[in-house]
């Protein structure tokens, strides 16, 4: 049976792909942020690097989080605790990162 990226039927997810998921949208914020820097006579700029980084929290963490982890039961039953929902989403940069390294590791070992 051929390996895919996206299993639809069991909703998981590479690893590789989500760590690509988690690159493009820290490439993006941190644009964004050098575009506010660049032009600190508006604020614009700055609004949508906010507005933004609410929304890659949240696209990470009903995209990316739910099915990288479903192979990982210590991970899986981590997703249904409060503070690790509102980590992940607010902390979004670290939280991944730390994360996805672990998760890399484990697989490897």
């Amino acid at each position: 049976m051929e390996k895919t990226r996206f299993d639809a039927q069991t909703k998981r997810m590479a690893l590789h792909i989500s760590c690509l998921h988690w690159a493009a949208c820290l490439f993006i914020f941190v644009l964004l942020i050098a575009m506010a820097k660049q032009r600190s006579g508006t604020g614009v700029w700055g609004e949508a690097a906010f507005c933004f980084y609410l929304a890659a929290g949240f696209y990470l963490y009903r995209v990316v989080l739910k099915p990288v982890i479903q192979w990982h039961p210590m991970y899986q039953a981590l997703l249904g605790d409060l503070s690790v929902k509102l980590r992940f989403f607010f902390l979004w940069p670290i939280a991944y990162l730390s994360l996805l390294m672990r998760l890399g590791i484990s697989k490897l070992f």
